[in-house]
């Protein structure tokens, strides 16, 4: 799997142990939330046991990554249209870093995620 650096991928593995994994949408808000530290700081306070309401999310601070991520998440959570297949495809409103997040997010809100050893 893609992370965005490290700290994502330490983010993302402690906020999902404990926590049922089997639940695409919660894993896929998860994974996204968590590429941004500012984003996931406001959206870790919402986490309660296996919610994580997205309309609840407070922060300060948005940058062009946080706010794409965030509209992402609520998109595959709740089918919603924030973000394009024509924004997706323009590498001046989605970098291609964020891109692979994006995608990583998508095919974890289809497929699943299951923790495995060294990841």
């Amino acid at each position: 799997m893609y992370f965005r650096d490290e700290r994502h991928r330490t983010a993302f593995s402690n906020a999902v142990k404990g926590l049922n994994q089997k639940d695409r949408k919660l894993m896929s808000k998860i994974y996204l939330l968590s590429a941004d530290r500012a984003l996931w700081r406001a959206a870790r306070r919402e986490l309660k046991g296996n919610r994580l309401p997205l309309n609840k999310i407070r922060f300060s601070f948005c940058t062009e990554w946080s706010y794409t991520l965030l509209c992402c998440a609520k998109d595959l959570a709740y089918g919603t249209e924030h973000i394009t297949a024509a924004d997706l495809a323009d590498r001046e409103v989605v970098s291609p870093k964020l891109l692979k997040i994006i995608c990583n997010g998508i095919a974890i809100r289809r497929y699943g995620f299951e923790e495995k050893d060294g990841q």
